[in-house]
């Protein structure tokens, strides 16, 4: 009777055990959703906050209008970036405005003299914390070099100087290009001893055609010739043992 009792004792005292572990898994499985809830809830309001604070996540810049450039050959030449899974890119008006400025020029120097871009609409997603922006181009009509002519020259044939020159007759008109053709004709007459040769670059554009010519007026001067050849700091290398070394002389060019 003794051990039957002890028994039934302890079989009376175990369900009072189990109910505490029940409720304390109730308690712990509704604490995990309201946390889950929180979560969900919580970072969608600190993201709304940040995009109030420091501006809404760039998503997705879409441009319209675009016909000789995709949209991966403009936007190197933008600040504003896309966003990503690994970080935010926040959008600035005054940056992105900077950045359609930047995107005019480009089109200057590709010879769309006319082009104009804008932000036709901002779009906000659902969550209120991010934008797709949409850009409208207008590219216009190309200009084309019709006529390029080089004057002056002398020493050197025209069709050597041509060959040293980007811009070239029936392409289009590239701004970018234009100082660079210049340099290389200085340079090419410098490197043949004419120091003092002077090139003068003339552009007349046809804004009804929409056309551009290029002219070159050279003035080549006299070769530069050495007129005396000095050597000083020399205190232990007699100066005709250095004078032997040189490769160039008096009177030469």
């Amino acid at each position: 009777a003794s051990s039957s009792g002890s028994d039934l004792s302890r079989g009376r005292g175990a369900p009072r055990r189990i109910v505490p572990v029940i409720s304390l898994l109730l308690i712990v499985v509704l604490a995990s959703q309201t946390v889950a809830h929180y979560d969900a809830s919580g970072m969608l309001a600190i993201r709304r906050m940040l995009a109030e604070r420091h501006g809404p996540g760039l998503r997705d810049i879409i441009f319209s209008g675009n016909e000789t450039f995709d949209a991966e050959q403009l936007k190197p030449y933008m600040v504003s970036t896309e966003s990503s899974a690994f970080r935010i890119s926040r959008f600035d008006p005054d940056a992105f405005e900077g950045d359609l400025s930047v995107l005019e020029l480009f089109y200057t120097t590709q010879g769309f003299l006319e082009a104009d871009l804008a932000v036709e609409d901002v779009a906000y997603f659902a969550d209120s914390t991010s934008v797709e922006i949409l850009v409208s181009v207008y590219e216009g009509e190309r200009w084309v070099v019709t006529e390029l002519t080089i004057a002056g020259n002398s020493d050197f044939s025209t069709e050597e100087l041509r060959g040293l020159l980007t811009i070239t007759e029936g392409a289009p008109f590239r701004t970018m290009k234009l100082a660079g053709d210049r340099s290389a004709l200085l340079g090419h007459y410098a490197r043949n001893s004419y120091l003092d040769a002077r090139v003068e670059q003339i552009v007349e554009r046809d804004d009804i055609e929409r056309t551009v010519s290029v002219r070159y007026d050279i003035v080549e001067r006299e070769q530069a010739r050495i007129s005396e050849v000095r050597i000083t700091g020399n205190e232990k290398t007699r100066e005709f043992v250095i004078a032997r070394e040189l490769t160039f002389k008096p009177a030469e060019l």
